[in-house]
């Protein structure tokens, strides 16, 4: 396995995965308990 590899593609995955997410979303919290998505990618 090469570790660069597997970092490029997990950015790849969360970036696509967050492409959906409206600006004021980001900032709703809920997502995981109390933290919102911002929080959360933090």
């Amino acid at each position: 396995m090469n570790t660069l590899d597997i970092l490029e593609y997990g950015h790849q995955t969360l970036k696509r995965s967050l492409e959906g997410i409206a600006n004021d979303e980001w900032e709703t919290p809920g997502l995981c308990g109390c933290w919102c998505v911002k929080e959360t990618v933090a």
